[in-house]
């Protein structure tokens, strides 16, 4: 039987590589976690039932929980809690995720939240901007998304989208930033330059890595910022300028205190943060005062679903207060 003083609440995060779902307790420590792959194939329905079969596992280790929070890594409509559309996976488009969530568990609270959203409410709450009041979060990985926490509440749009960094335009010919600098952009270019340059040291590099024609380059992209290999430093530097360049005309429009660098083409690690920040600080000066820091995601490959979860957990207690 569950502790009236605890509580337990799930976090998924719902995309188009992975699925994942944790469970927070009263004092925000994970209890509970597993993780899928994702056959973006077999469609929605397929990671229904690996959603069912991870809350199975989760109530049948706590208990039970008190509400659930999904990031969902496409546009949603928070207020009605139905899923506008997926870019990634089919049978998801005006999906009721709460209404499906109360037919499996009844009364069980159903938080939906865009997942750069629920990963920017993890980082203002429990990562790297947990001591700051205006916090601007990005994620660049398959896609680049943005999301803004003010005092510790997120912010949201008068509809179902808001921060949509990836589509801000970097000139008037339509290039995005996603199209400049989301991983499989970077990927590209890099394809096209061993392409064009067959005997170079990255051209080498690649033909030893015996990547495959849709593989991401994450791991040859690693290696060769180690070797100090010129072209990929050239081509990821300059994705890391493009990308501060839309950062900097975030930053003019919000100010925010600090800017957090999340997803997958973050894994570079400190060759990405300090070429952003660079880039950034060159495009600002200091006409407005000192830049916003830029950090990295401290919450890592979990941020969605623990900004979910405590989406979910803050949605309880102020239940909580209102009783």
């Amino acid at each position: 039987m569950k502790d009236n003083n605890t509580m337990n609440v799930i976090g998924i995060e719902i995309g188009g590589s992975k699925l994942q779902l944790l469970a927070l307790d009263q004092t925000n420590q994970i209890v509970f976690k597993e993780t899928a792959r994702v056959n973006r194939n077999l469609g929605a329905d397929s990671l229904q039932e690996a959603i069912l079969r991870m809350l199975e596992s989760a109530a049948s280790t706590l208990g039970s929980f008190d509400a659930i929070g999904v990031g969902f890594g496409g546009p949603v409509d928070r207020r009605s809690g139905i899923i506008k559309a997926s870019f990634h996976v089919d049978g998801w488009s005006d999906f009721d995720f709460p209404s499906w969530i109360d037919s499996l568990y009844p009364n069980t609270p159903t938080l939906l939240e865009n997942d750069t959203n629920a990963a920017a409410f993890g980082e203002a709450i429990l990562g790297a901007g947990r001591e700051y009041s205006h916090v601007l979060y990005s994620n660049s990985g398959s896609g680049v998304g943005g999301g803004l926490v003010v005092n510790k509440k997120p912010y949201h749009g008068s509809t179902f989208f808001e921060m949509e960094l990836g589509h801000i335009l970097l000139d008037q010919d339509g290039r995005t930033v996603e199209k400049a600098c989301s991983g499989w952009s970077i990927d590209k270019k890099i394809r096209e330059d061993v392409r064009c340059n067959p005997e170079s040291e990255l051209a080498s590099l690649f033909r030893k890595s015996n990547c495959g024609e849709h593989e991401h380059l994450g791991n040859l992209i690693d290696e060769a910022l180690e070797q100090h290999i010129p072209d990929v430093i050239r081509i990821v530097d300059d994705a890391c300028k493009q990308y501060a360049y839309a950062l900097a005309q975030a930053t003019l429009l919000l100010n925010p205190q600090i800017i957090i660098l999340g997803g997958g083409v973050a894994n570079m690690g400190a060759f990405w943060n300090s070429s952003v920040d660079k880039h950034l600080k060159q495009y600002l000066g200091d006409k407005f005062g000192p830049t916003p820091k830029v950090q990295l995601s401290q919450l890592g490959e979990w941020v969605v679903p623990i900004g979910a979860a405590l989406v979910a957990k803050q949605h309880v207690n102020q239940k909580t207060l209102l009783r």
